[in-house]
C-alpha cells in the first residue's frame, strides 16, 4: 500500500508549478467542484494515452499533430513556449519561431486528440512566466532549427534558469559601442535597482572608480549587451538599493576585475545582512521617512540643525493595519494544491499496481519521486 510520507509532501508541494493545467481556476465564481473532478480524471486518463512531458515557459518544444488536410500524414512544429493559459481540459500553451524571417506562434490546446507526440526539446526556465513579448523581439531571441537535437536534463537537478541578477548581486555586462569602432566595453557593479517588465526591464549597476561613484543603467532585452556575468550571486535586505548613493563609498567599490564566486546549483540564495551607514545629510532622498532595513538608524545620529530642518514624518504608518496587503503578500490555498497533487498521486498508484502503465504521471526535474508501492 502507498503511504503519504513527509518525503511525498515535500516532493508535492515543489511541485506545485509543474502541472499548473491541474490548478483550479483562480476566478472563484467559476469554481465547481464536480466539473473539476471529472475533468482531472479525464485529463489523468489521457496522460496514459499520451506522453505529456514537464516544460515551461521558456522551454523549448516540439509537437507532433495529425491533421485531416494532411490526408493521414503528420506535422510537427517546434519553438519556444511563450505562453501557458488557462486550467483543466481546456489548458493551452503557444510555440514560437522564426522560419524565413517570419515569427510564427502556434497555440496548441493541451489535451487535444490530435497532438500525437509533445517532445520537450531544451528544458529550461525564463525570468517571466510569460514571454508574448517575444513577438516585438529581435528574431534572433525565437529563432530555432526545426531539426534541433534534444538536449538531455538528468533527472534530480534543477531546472536551469536564463542567468537571474537579484537585488544585491555583483554583476559584470560586456557591450558594444559604435563610438567604439566595434570594440566592447565592460561595467562591473553591484546591482541596486531593477525595474518596468517585459521588453523594457531594465536594472542599475553601481560601482565607486577612483573615488567617484558611477551607475549605469541598462536595458535587459538590448542588442547592444553582449554577455552578463553574475560575479556573486547574493541578495539583500532590500529590494532597492538605490540609497547606496548616499553611503560611504566602501560599501558599493568593487575590483573592475574581481573574481567570480560560484554558486552550487540548487542551493538557496545567500541574504546578505549588512547594513550600510548613511553619510551626513543632505541626501538625494529622504531616506528617513522609508522603511528600509539595510539602512543604519540615520536619524537620532544627526545633528539638532537637520532634525529641525527634515522634521521626521512617517509615510507608511498606515501599511501596518492594510491586512489586503499582508493578504495578498502570504496567502496561498496549500491544502487544496495537495489535494490535488494527491488525487494525481493515488490515480498513478493505481495505475501501477494493476499493471496498466509503467508511464509516472507525478514527476519533477528538481526533486526525484519515490514511490512505495
Amino acid at each position: 500500500m502507498f503511504e503519504f510520507t513527509d518525503l511525498h509532501f515535500v516532493c508535492l508541494f515543489f511541485c506545485s508549478d509543474v502541472y499548473p493545467d491541474f490548478q483550479p481556476t483562480s476566478i472563484y465564481g467559476r469554481r465547481n467542484a464536480l466539473r473539476e473532478e471529472l475533468e482531472r480524471k479525464d485529463m489523468l486518463e489521457r496522460r496514459l494515452r499520451i506522453d505529456i512531458p514537464e516544460f515551461y515557459v521558456g522551454s523549448i518544444v516540439a509537437v507532433t499533430y495529425s491533421d485531416k488536410r494532411l490526408m493521414g500524414l503528420k506535422n510537427r512544429f517546434l519553438g519556444i513556449c511563450i505562453s501557458r493559459k488557462l486550467e483543466g481540459l481546456h489548458s493551452q500553451f503557444t510555440l514560437r519561431n522564426v522560419i524565413e524571417g517570419i515569427g510564427v506562434e502556434v497555440m496548441y490546446e493541451m489535451y487535444t486528440p490530435t497532438i500525437t507526440k509533445i517532445e520537450v526539446i531544451k528544458l529550461e526556465k525564463r525570468l517571466d512566466d510569460d514571454l508574448t513579448f517575444l513577438i516585438d523581439a529581435y528574431p534572433e531571441y525565437s529563432t530555432f532549427d526545426m531539426n534541433m537535437e534534444p538536449t538531455p536534463h538528468i533527472p534530480g537537478k534543477p531546472v536551469p534558469v536564463n542567468p537571474i541578477k537579484f537585488l544585491g548581486s555583483i554583476v559584470a555586462v560586456t557591450y558594444s559601442d559604435k563610438r567604439l569602432m566595434g570594440l566592447k566595453n565592460r561595467f562591473l557593479g553591484i546591482c541596486i535597482s531593477r525595474k518596468l517588465e517585459g521588453l523594457h526591464s531594465q536594472f542599475t549597476l553601481r560601482n565607486v572608480i577612483e573615488g567617484i561613484g558611477v551607475e549605469v543603467m541598462y536595458e535587459m532585452y538590448t542588442p547592444t549587451i553582449t554577455k552578463i556575468e553574475v560575479i556573486k550571486l547574493e541578495k539583500r535586505l532590500d529590494d532597492d538599493l538605490t540609497f547606496l548613493i548616499d553611503a560611504y563609498p566602501e560599501y558599493s567599490t568593487f575590483d573592475m576585475n574581481m573574481e567570480p564566486t560560484p554558486h552550487i546549483p540548487g542551493k538557496p540564495v545567500p541574504v546578505n545582512p549588512i547594513k550600510v551607514k548613511l553619510q551626513p545629510p543632505p541626501w538625494t532622498r529622504r531616506w528617513e521617512l522609508f522603511d528600509y532595513k539595510g539602512i543604519e538608524d540615520c536619524w537620532t545620529e544627526q545633528t539638532s540643525y537637520f532634525k529641525r530642518k527634515l522634521s521626521k514624518s512617517k509615510l507608511t504608518d498606515l501599511r501596518k493595519y492594510d491586512l489586503i496587503a499582508d493578504y495578498r503578500e502570504v496567502a496561498t490555498n496549500v491544502d487544496e494544491e495537495l489535494a490535488i497533487e494527491q488525487e494525481m498521486l493515488d490515480f498513478e498508484t493505481k495505475k501501477l499496481q494493476a499493471g496498466v502503465t509503467k508511464r509516472k504521471i507525478l514527476r519533477c526535474a528538481e526533486q526525484s519521486l519515490s514511490q512505495d508501492v
